[in-house]
């Protein structure tokens, strides 16, 4: 139910849950619809949810929550796993089976100090000999986004590379974690709904549940200035 809801109202919802209620369903949302949850409740509340959650998890979580919405650090997932170009892909594909979990597509390689090397995608790694080197199915040329990557600019590159996955980096070139598809088609579904919003006179922020005074707010001066030029 909170997947399918307005996150202001499933925001609301999960502040209301009991506290193991609100720690199981953490952990089974996805670590970006989590933040986004998390990130519009009050300090207090937010401190709470962490708290109660696995180590793994709260630092993934205030990790995300660092960024401000609708830019690649708040939406990326942090967990990602990186693999080094060194890596034979039977021990690639070894590693992959035990995280049944992650949804990957492509495999993100990463140098010594942490930063980003290339890119395998899922189907160039199965087709591979199983004692391939990683480095040698790399894709290096790879679009990348950086923590504060707007919305619009992810969208852009969906839209321009054809992407699966898009890694994100710091300034540094460090893997930090990475959008993957869903978050993606999310990002571009989002950045379309807002423009048709604009196209008539409706803010980016408003949505189908929203309060009828956010509505007043954001129409009203829009609404004198058509009166006056009416008239």
């Amino acid at each position: 139910v909170l997947r399918r809801l307005n996150p202001d109202e499933g925001a609301r919802v999960l502040a209301a849950l009991e506290p193991p209620i609100s720690r199981a369903v953490l952990l089974v949302l996805d670590p970006t619809h989590a933040a986004n949850l998390l990130a519009r409740l009050d300090d207090e509340q937010r401190s709470a949810a962490l708290a109660a959650l696995p180590d793994r998890t709260r630092v993934e979580l205030s990790e995300m929550l660092e960024y401000p919405p609708g830019t690649a650090g708040h939406e990326m997932d942090a967990g990602v796993t990186a693999f080094s170009p060194d890596n034979s892909v039977q021990r690639a594909l070894e590693l992959i089976r035990t995280l049944p979990n992650r949804r990957i597509s492509d495999v993100m390689l990463t140098d010594d100090d942490g930063k980003l090397f290339g890119a395998v995608s899922l189907q160039d790694l199965v087709g591979a000999s199983p004692d391939q080197k990683l480095e040698t199915l790399a894709r290096r040329d790879i679009p990348f986004a950086r923590p504060m990557t707007r919305r619009d600019e992810v969208v852009d590159m969906l839209t321009q590379h054809k992407l699966t996955s898009l890694p994100v980096v710091d300034h540094d070139g460090k893997l930090i974690g990475i959008l993957r598809h869903a978050a993606l088609v999310d990002a571009a579904q989002q950045d379309a709904a807002g423009d048709l919003q604009q196209m008539v006179g409706v803010s980016r922020e408003e949505g189908a549940l929203s309060s009828p005074w956010l509505a007043i707010k954001t129409r009203l001066p829009w609404l004198n200035v058509k009166l006056v030029t009416a008239f």
